[in-house]
């Protein structure tokens, strides 16, 4: 008998969850089907949303879109910069670098500032994808930019922090973790990665910069 009603227990815990009902925050009403909702007059409903509109471009899109103006910038692993209408898709510009483009952009005053696998920092302007600046790194630039100030904040997958001005490009500084890491690399698609890299995206904050590391720390540095 006690292990008859242990049983039961264990059913009605087991089982229990799947005939949960859920209390509509609108009506009031108790619906058996946790994932529905009622309209206005209490009708359920279920909780679906709607493709306004989706662009094809020629790979995979890593890259997080930055959305300003009606427009949305974005990278693509094609080799491309994009900016399109928020509203309908339509092209507005694209800008061709050298390699992958996984940076997700950042815009300000006018102007899209971003990273590619060809180890180029780009500064494009917004409007137009006309290129402003860029600046030769010497490795892959996975990291996302951080603009603030008039500088341009970003790291490079060969264990570099950059800060260069976000009006011509031209280096402020730079910081290397090579010293401090056990260095291996190896291939992907063509491109030799190596284990001492910033792929983190920085932060700045009240005059400091913060970014992680692949060696295991995360870093402060003076703005």
């Amino acid at each position: 008998m006690r292990i008859f009603t242990i049983s039961i227990i264990l059913l009605l815990i087991i089982f229990t969850p799947l005939f949960a009902k859920m209390q509509c925050p609108e009506c009031g009403k108790i619906y058996p089907d946790k994932y529905k909702f009622c309209e206005d007059d209490g009708t359920p409903l279920e909780k679906t949303t709607d493709i306004i509109w989706r662009y094809e471009v020629g790979s995979n899109v890593i890259s997080s879109p930055y959305v300003i103006g009606e427009r949305v910038y974005f990278g693509s692993q094609d080799y491309y910069i994009y900016c399109l209408n928020a509203d309908n898709s339509s092209l507005i510009w694209r800008y061709k670098t050298g390699g992958y483009v996984d940076s997700s952009p950042y815009v300000i005053e006018g102007r899209i500032y971003g990273g590619s696998g060809d180890n180029y920092i780009y500064c494009l302007s917004a409007d137009s994808g006309n290129l402003i600046w860029r600046y030769k790194t010497g490795s892959w630039v996975f990291s996302s930019p951080f603009v603030l100030g008039g500088r341009v904040y970003i790291g490079s997958s060969g264990g570099y922090i950059y800060c260069f001005s976000s009006d011509n490009g031209s280096l402020f500084w730079k910081y290397s973790i090579n010293i401090a890491v056990e260095s291996y690399s190896f291939m992907i698609c063509g491109y030799s990665w190596t284990g001492k890299g910033m792929y983190s995206s920085p932060y700045v904050y009240n005059g400091k910069v913060y970014i992680g590391s692949s060696d295991g720390y995360i870093y402060c540095f003076s703005e």
